[in-house]
């Protein structure tokens, strides 16, 4: 069976921070979309339901608010933690949302840790081909690829190479406490366990 991908936008930080302050409030999933859809209808083409605008909208939505059944527990605790951590360990945390409400993502941070390992870089190209070998060679899938290791540059869990199409990871591991590294572990095993895939190398950003 052909599996949805669900990720296929290219995300900002402030984005995913809005998001997490919106699901620190706990408003209704309507709310919360409309609450977003202002912030970012100056910038995106589209209405709230079509268009860049609207794919990103469900994109957001569905990482910190109408999160996959089961998830919301570890949700509510990575919402709880949001306001009192720095900016690394905020990166830890829509990390953790992100692994958690999209498999593919996981799969795409999982190359990227694995291709670090090896080689202590990382081409597009290996990642696209990496990802398409496991989700099926279909159009969407490399332009997927690509925003989720857009997105993680936006993010600061990796670095442009001075090559284009080249990654690294970012310069020295991203802090975390002990809290917020449990909850990226707990998000990283749900995963695994969703999708019984191997995914070992998907927290590679982080120390």
């Amino acid at each position: 069976m052909t599996r949805t991908i669900a990720f296929d936008r290219k995300l900002e930080k402030p984005w995913l921070d809005a998001a997490a302050g919106l699901a620190m409030q706990r408003l209704p999933p309507s709310e919360a979309r409309h609450a977003l859809c202002e912030l970012l209808g100056e910038e995106l083409a589209g209405d709230p339901r079509h268009g860049a605008l609207g794919k990103t909208l469900t994109v957001l939505m569905r990482t910190w608010i109408t999160v996959p059944a089961g998830s919301e527990d570890l949700r509510d605790s990575a919402a709880a933690l949001f306001a009192s951590v720095g900016p690394e360990q905020r990166v830890a945390l829509h990390w953790a949302m992100l692994t958690l409400s999209f498999p593919f993502f996981a799969d795409v941070a999982n190359h990227l840790g694995r291709l670090f390992a090896l080689h202590g870089t990382a081409e597009l190209n290996q990642v696209v081909r990496r990802t398409v070998a496991d989700w099926g060679d279909r159009s969407t899938v490399p332009r997927a690829a690509q925003r989720a290791v857009r997105s993680m540059t936006e993010l600061g869990a990796i670095c442009e190479g001075e090559m284009p199409g080249r990654f690294l990871p970012p310069p020295r591991p991203l802090a975390c406490s002990s809290e917020v590294r449990r909850l990226l572990s707990d998000a990283a095993a749900i995963t695994r366990d969703r999708s019984q895939r191997g995914g070992g190398a998907v927290l590679f950003p982080f120390g």
